[in-house]
C-alpha cells in the first residue's frame, strides 16, 4: 500500500505497524485516547527551514508568523483558502451498518478525522474568528450534528457546556472531559480543538429523527466568524431524507438558504450510502438536498 502503517483502520488501536509507519519519510505516527495511527506526512510537520527544503513537495516561507505553519506545500499554498462546516447526521438510523463499517454514524467522525490529519490547517484555535489572517490554501474546520427538531449540537467550553441560544433546547449539554478544548462551536485550525470536537461527537451522539434546521441556522451564525479572503463552504452529510420529507415545500428551508447565500457559502450535500448500489431512497435523499445545495444543484 501506498503508507504502509496505516492498515485497515487508522483510527483503532492496534492496526498499525509502528515500525513501518516510522521508517517510511511519507508517513508519520502519531496519538490520541483511541491509541496510535498513522498519517501521510504533511510539510506543517517540518519545524525548520533545513528539514522543509529537503522535502521536494515543500517551501518555506519565513514571512509567516506561528502558530501558522512556515513550511508550506507546494501544490496547496496557491489554492484558495477554505473554512468549511460540517453538518453532520446524527439520526439513529446512521447506527446501521455501512458497507464493511458496522455503524455509520461512527464510520463518518472516523473518516473526517483521517481526512483532517492531511489538510495544512491554519494553526489558529477558535478564538480568532474574523481575525484570520494565515493564508496559502489553508482550511479552518467547524462540526455541528443535527437529528432533533430545533435543536443542534456543537461541542462547547466553558462552566455548562451551553450557551443558550433557542436553536438548542436540551441545556446543559455535557461538558468535554478532562479540561480539553474543543472549537466551542466555531470554525477552528487547530488540530487538537479538532480532534476534541469529533471525541465529544463521538460520546454524544442524538440518534433520532433528521430534523437539520437549527444545525442549518448554527452554520450561517459560524460562518460570520469568517473573514471575506476565505471561501466558506457547507457540506452536509446524511444517509436519508429530511424531517419534513418535501424540504422545498418547507417554511423554514428556503430563508435559511438565502442566509447562506448572503453569506457566500458554497453549499454541498453527500448522501452516504448503505451498500454498494445506488438505491431509490438514496435517489430521494439526494433530491430532498437539492433545494439546500448551491446551483447548479446536480453538481453540489
Amino acid at each position: 500500500t501506498k503508507y504502509p502503517g496505516l492498515g485497515p483502520n487508522p483510527t483503532t488501536m492496534g492496526t498499525i505497524d509502528q515500525g513501518a509507519c516510522t521508517s517510511d519519510p511519507e508517513c508519520r505516527p502519531g496519538s490520541d485516547n483511541k491509541g496510535p495511527y498513522c498519517y501521510p506526512a504533511r510539510c506543517s510537520d517540518h519545524t525548520n527551514n533545513c528539514d522543509c527544503a529537503a522535502d521536494k513537495k515543500c517551501y518555506w516561507d519565513p514571512s509567516v508568523t506561528p502558530p501558522a505553519p512556515k513550511c508550506k506545500d507546494v501544490q496547496t499554498s496557491s489554492c484558495p483558502d477554505l473554512d468549511v462546516a460540517f453538518v453532520l447526521d446524527g439520526s439513529g438510523s446512521m447506527n446501521a451498518r455501512f458497507g464493511s463499517h458496522p455503524n455509520g454514524y461512527y464510520g463518518m467522525l472516523e473518516m473526517l478525522r483521517d481526512w483532517m490529519r492531511t489538510l495544512p490547517l491554519t494553526g489558529e484555535d477558535n478564538t480568532v474568528g474574523v481575525n484570520s489572517k494565515v493564508t496559502g490554501g489553508t482550511f479552518r474546520l467547524a462540526f455541528v450534528q443535527f437529528s432533533i427538531e430545533n435543536e443542534y449540537w456543537v461541542c462547547r467550553n466553558g462552566a455548562d457546556g451551553c450557551d443558550g441560544r433557542k436553536y438548542r433546547k436540551q441545556c446543559p449539554m455535557p461538558r468535554l472531559s478532562g479540561g480539553r478544548t474543543c472549537s466551542n462551536g466555531q470554525l477552528t485550525g487547530d488540530l487538537s480543538e479538532l480532534e476534541n470536537d469529533l471525541d465529544w461527537h463521538e460520546t454524544n451522539h442524538m440518534s433520532s429523527l433528521t430534523y437539520m434546521a437549527a444545525a442549518l441556522e448554527d452554520a450561517v451564525d459560524i460562518f460570520h466568524g469568517s473573514p471575506s479572503h476565505r471561501a466558506h463552504v457547507l457540506v452536509i452529510i446524511t444517509d436519508g431524507q429530511m424531517n419534513p420529507l418535501e424540504p422545498q415545500k418547507s417554511t423554514e428551508i428556503p430563508p435559511i438558504r438565502r442566509k447562506l447565500d448572503a453569506e457566500g457559502v458554497v453549499t454541498f450535500g453527500v448522501v452516504v450510502r448503505k451498500g454498494r448500489q445506488h438505491t431509490q431512497a438514496d435517489i430521494e435523499a439526494e433530491e430532498t438536498l437539492k433545494p439546500i445545495t448551491s446551483d447548479d444543484h446536480d453538481d453540489h
